[in-house]
């Protein structure tokens, strides 16, 4: 991060004393290539880019209104991407919301004026319209109806991490997403990291686990990382940030890495 340092000299010509301010400036600290950024100095959030959409009638449908929070790192491309739940507000209206910010765009967030990947938390107040389909006929089909208000706020740096966190390689593309057994293996845990307490759950004593629900791709990196049991909202948040850093050797079929779905228990004790 950049700082600027002054320098204060005297010198002293033909006897007679003068002051001098010799001010340097250390150049500004450049991004780390492959890196994601967080809510430090120098890191500029994200800025909403609005766009005309067409929104559906709530017309002959069921409301549904609530305000999930999402996890994302909008790119440098302006294009959210690695998108998690950190706040459930009913399965059906986190897909809806997922899908609604996939397709959002942004001016990218910048660090000393140069754009990067930036970790950011989106809470989005959403008016939904649902409708259930005939008997054994189809899925629930989940619309959404005016323009949420949207929040967005730069994620806080997960406590482990002293620097930019690296960010992973692009999933791989693929549709088939399988459970182990069967001949398909299960990942193996390369890399785990513990979550850290809030000062509000040591202080009350919090503990438990809650679990986390996601996909290890072929890559063997975390997607569609979301809370299936909850223990406290902020620790939540925490072990879904924590799961987010896993890394796996991947699951495979037939000697091919796959993608597994898979959920993890992530315990907070107090010792």
């Amino acid at each position: 991060m950049g700082s600027k340092i002054a320098f204060f000299a005297l010198a002293f010509a033909a006897g007679v004393a003068a002051q001098e301010t010799v001010a340097s400036h250390t150049a500004p600290a450049q991004p780390e290539p492959g890196s994601i950024y967080y809510s430090d100095s120098g890191v500029s959030a994200p800025v909403l880019i609005p766009r005309k959409r067409k929104f559906a009638s709530a017309h002959g449908c069921e409301k549904k209104d609530g305000m999930p929070v999402l996890g994302a790192v909008v790119g440098i491309d302006g294009v959210p991407g690695q998108i998690s739940v950190l706040r459930q507000a009913g399965s059906d209206l986190d897909q809806a919301a997922v899908a609604y910010l996939e397709s959002e765009r942004f001016k990218p967030g910048s660090f000393n004026g140069v754009p990067v990947p930036v970790a950011v938390e989106v809470e989005l107040d959403i008016e939904a319209c649902v409708q259930s389909p005939a008997k054994d006929r189809g899925a629930v089909s989940v619309m959404i109806v005016s323009r949420p208000d949207e929040s967005l706020e730069l994620l806080p740096r997960p406590a482990d991490t002293a620097g930019p966190l690296q960010s992973p390689s692009p999933a791989q593309t693929t549709v088939a997403v399988y459970k182990v057994g069967g001949g398909v293996s299960a990942p193996v845990l390369l890399n785990h990291v513990n979550p850290s307490y809030t000062e509000d759950a040591r202080r009350n004593r919090i503990q438990g686990d809650c679990v986390i629900g996601l996909i290890a791709d072929a890559n063997g990196i975390p997607q569609n990382v979301h809370l299936v049991r909850s223990l406290q909202p902020d620790l939540d948040r925490n072990a879904i940030l924590a799961v987010m850093k896993y890394r796996f050797k991947p699951a495979s079929k037939n000697g091919v890495p796959v993608a597994v779905s898979l959920f993890v228990e992530v315990a907070f004790r107090l010792y």
